[in-house]
């Protein structure tokens, strides 16, 4: 399956940037290949990462269960949540609370980019 039907990332300036494309309903495939993306794309290095949410429609448990395994959050400093509407932010914090105990990198919600990207800077 190729993630890049479902994401856009690239890295500028030392933070990944991962853009969700409209609609998408990730699964458990769909997340096992964004994370074979992102892990190709930063090639063993470790950066914090924004994540922009807002193309994403749902997320089912077994998705869920798999991004926060040690092999999901591996090569990430952090990661920064960008949504900008009530559904995706209603989504990214329902992720955020289920998955509070078993994330091990620091991971935050946010509405506005300039304090995300100034909260992930501290992670570089």
């Amino acid at each position: 399956m190729e993630a890049s039907g479902y994401i856009h990332i690239e890295i500028k300036d030392g933070i990944m940037f991962g853009i969700y494309k409209a609609g998408v309903k990730i699964n458990l495939k769909i997340a096992e290949a964004i994370i074979k993306h992102r892990l190709e794309k930063s090639q063993g290095k470790n950066f914090p990462v924004l994540i922009d949410g807002n193309g994403i429609v749902s997320i089912n448990k077994k998705a869920r269960d798999y991004f926060v395994t040690e092999k999901a959050q591996f090569g990430m400093s952090a990661v920064a949540i960008l949504t900008n509407s009530y559904f995706t932010t209603f989504l990214a914090n329902v992720f955020l609370n289920l998955t509070a105990k078993k994330r091990t990198v620091p991971t935050k919600h946010f509405t506005n980019k300039n304090k995300a990207m100034k909260w992930l800077e501290r992670f570089k």
